[in-house]
């Protein structure tokens, strides 16, 4: 089987039916979405697709790049652009396969079951410890071959710590993607095409760094295409040296051979259909390919640590707008700087891209939240963008300024907000995790910033570059009534009286709205101060 010919991506066409399809379909404009039985499976799907163009694809510049967005290649075309790393995406056989290690055998280790490849099934110590409480061992025994291609890239993908010397992927365990994404217009529906191809640059944009010719061979690329030795000495590293730029889609941390011998039939326990080559158990190593140095992943946002550039994560706290800056602009603040994601930024740069492209875009994030092998969520959001491309680098500029302290002035009011519901409840300084305080209060400012943001980006495109004042006044309004309501009528004030203290409650409450309309917070958002009236002489 190989995978550049066979049906094996799920897809949702716009009239809401799923088919399969095999990699040179992916212009087929009736194609909406992937369309996987599992959200994480998607994002490696669209993952897969992205590396697979940028990869394979002649275009070189961005005016080429632009004349495919609207005018696909077709079937046939895309078949030529992949003919020639054919022996990458053999799937079977007793030689090089997809993401698996090339010396691997399945007589060299014990088996592991094949559910093992998702990442969230319980490890042998939640196992031996009986903690598989809300993920339970034993769901997943037998797939099909597309669901099994699927697990191993989402393996390699994201692979987070599995114990000694089994490596995280190359951007770390679970790391954070953003992607732009085309959306749907009153015009026509967005195509899957502009999604991947927007996230795709030309190769004298990739390429920017050039090439060593010794980078050309194809395992330096496709690292299954030779013994882990002919990149990597043994327990030595993998730099971005040593390879070619595309093995950043294709990174292989993970040293796995599937058992294609101890198969049967039945059903697929993930999607469901029946297959004559259910796959059940695979072998591992560990000391796969160890990811080292300055990696700069184009799918992903990057922040600046004591080590250098570090790629961001999920955490607990999950997306929402306060990520937003970061995602798309980047940002640079005392205590923390980010970049956006390169396909972003790439685009971004270009002036008045959208209007020259014609496409609504949002952006998409996802990726796992782990704690080093447990996985604790998968999160997945979109993001509006609002034609921000129809900006120009300058009014980009002034937004990135302004933003920044939108959110400053709302992590400040955040933190008041928290420590004023605190003082209600405790008459000492409390410990334990308050951090659903937070979440409320993001949650409930989001329509407002969403909202201002809109109009914001809208007065920029007009050239209303004066209502930058007006737009922090009005933030700070809507920051303090969304604090006080919340303080008031959710958080605090609604608990039964005989199981409160009216005086602590009353001293928070007006230390609350002191800060909210004090010196720091309209400082924090670039608001002047109020003038103080001169003293009444005597």
């Amino acid at each position: 089987m190989n995978l550049l010919d066979e049906p094996w991506l799920p897809v949702r066409l716009h009239d809401g039916s799923q088919q399969w399809i095999a990699p040179q379909q992916l212009a087929d404009p009736g194609i909406a979405a992937f369309d996987a039985c599992r959200a994480d499976f998607n994002g490696a799907l669209v993952q897969f697709a992205i590396g697979l163009l940028q990869t394979c694809t002649p275009i070189a510049n961005d005016s080429e790049w632009r004349a495919l967005l609207h005018t696909p290649p077709d079937a046939a075309a895309l078949a030529q652009w992949f003919e020639p790393h054919r022996a990458a995406f053999e799937f079977e056989g007793d030689g090089a396969r997809f993401m698996q290690d090339f010396e691997l055998r399945a007589a060299d280790a014990d088996p592991n079951g094949i559910g093992a490849l998702l990442i969230e099934t319980p490890g042998d110590n939640a196992v031996k410890n009986n903690s598989d409480h809300f993920v339970k061992r034993g769901r997943v025994q037998a797939l099909c071959p597309h669901c099994t291609a699927l697990a191993l890239f989402t393996l390699q993908t994201n692979a987070p710590a599995g114990g000694v010397g089994y490596r995280t992927g190359l951007r770390g365990g679970g790391p954070l993607s953003t992607l732009l994404l085309a959306t749907d217009t009153p015009a026509a529906p967005a195509p899957l095409w502009q999604t991947l191809w927007l996230n795709v640059r030309g190769q004298h944009a990739f390429l920017a760094g050039g090439v060593e010719p010794g980078m050309l061979a194809p395992h330096r690329t496709f690292p299954w295409l030779a013994p882990q030795t002919a990149i990597q000495k043994d327990q030595g590293d993998t730099t971005p040296l040593q390879v070619h730029p595309a093995h950043m889609f294709w990174a292989m941390p993970r040293r796995i051979r599937l058992d294609l011998d101890a198969v049967g039939s039945g059903v697929c326990d993930l999607c469901g259909r029946p297959s004559e080559r259910l796959i059940r158990q695979y072998v591992t190593r560990n000391y796969g390919l160890n990811y080292k140095g300055a990696w700069l992943h184009p799918l992903s946002p990057y922040y600046t640590g004591k080590e250098g550039l570090l790629p961001l994560h999920p955490q607990p706290d999950g997306l929402g707008y306060r990520h937003w800056l970061a995602w798309v602009l980047g940002m640079e603040g005392d205590k923390r700087k980010v970049q956006a994601a390169t396909v972003v930024s790439h685009f971004l740069s270009q002036p008045r891209i959208e209007q020259k492209t014609g496409i609504t875009l949002r952006l998409w994030a996802f990726g796992y939240d782990m704690d080093n092998a447990k996985a604790r969520c998968w999160y997945d959001a979109t993001v509006p963008l609002y034609h921000l491309g129809e900006c120009g680098f300058a009014e980009q500029k002034a937004l990135r300024e302004e933003v920044g302290a939108w959110l400053v002035g709302a992590e400040l009011v955040a933190s008041y907000l928290r420590g004023a519901v605190k003082d209600a409840w405790f008459s000492a300084n409390a410990r334990g995790d308050f951090g659903f305080i937070d979440a409320t209060f993001w949650n409930r400012t989001e329509p407002a910033f969403y909202g201002l943001l809109r109009a914001r980006i809208q007065s920029l495109r007009d050239g209303s570059a004066g209502d930058a004042i007006a737009s922090a006044e009005s933030w700070r309004r809507q920051l303090r009534a969304a604090a006080l309501r919340l303080f008031d009528a959710e958080l605090v004030g609604t608990g039964p009286i005989e199981r409160q203290n009216p005086a602590r409650i009353a001293a928070a409450h007006k230390q609350l709205d002191k800060n909210l309309d004090g010196p720091k917070l309209r400082q924090a958002l670039g608001l002047p101060q109020p003038i103080k009236a001169d003293a009444p002489s005597t």
